[in-house]
């Protein structure tokens, strides 16, 4: 499976995250996977097991429709609730922890329909780095939740941007510094490509 990779700078990402980002210089990549119609969640189950990522910590923006489905899916899979706040507009603010790869595989299906309707998806791996405050930013369908990821040494967020097309890794890992070593943490399935458009 081929994985395009591109190294964003600062001037490329940073008016265009709906959260804040408390962090020095992180590392940030845009992965794209150009053979799947969707983001590959066994593959990213097992680079997650790679990487020695769990526990993972999803903070994850959800529609008071899908609230139901979603509660399911998380009971069925025994997944730690470890923040819930409703706010104004029919949104709803969750983070969960997630403790292998199991519990990846069997939530991340539905994380996906969710990024696919531009909601937030993030996950930090090893530590809950996320804040959420009282009330939302802006308003209408595409409102940002009131979100601070705190992004600590050692510690690496991923998002689903464009509508969960799109893996978006933000690091302040030092094995994420550079694109060979971005490379050497992937499974070996994937076949990287840098991308330098």
């Amino acid at each position: 499976m081929i994985c395009e990779i591109q190294q964003m700078f600062k001037k490329d990402w940073e008016n265009y995250i709906r959260f804040d980002l408390n962090s020095n210089n992180p590392y940030v990549y845009d992965c794209y996977f150009p053979e799947s119609n969707e983001m590959p969640f066994e593959t990213l189950s097992v680079w997650m097991e790679n990487i020695k990522a769990f526990p993972i910590y999803f903070c994850v923006q959800v529609t008071e429709g899908f609230l139901e489905v979603f509660d399911e899916k998380v009971t069925q899979h025994q997944i730690r609730k470890c923040f819930t706040q409703r706010f104004e507009g029919d949104c709803n603010v969750v983070i969960l922890e997630v403790q292998n790869s199991k519990e990846f595989s069997g939530i991340f299906p539905l994380l996906q329909v969710i990024s696919g309707m531009d909601d937030i998806v993030l996950w930090s791996t090893k530590k809950n780095c996320f804040f959420i405050g009282d009330t939302m930013k802006g308003k209408g369908w595409f409102s940002d939740i009131p979100g601070l990821v705190n992004l600590e040494d050692g510690i690496t967020v991923y998002s689903l941007p464009h509508a969960g097309t799109i893996l978006r890794i933000f690091s302040e890992d030092i094995n994420f510094s550079t694109f060979e070593k971005v490379c050497s943490l992937l499974p070996l399935n994937i076949r990287p490509i840098q991308d330098n458009e």
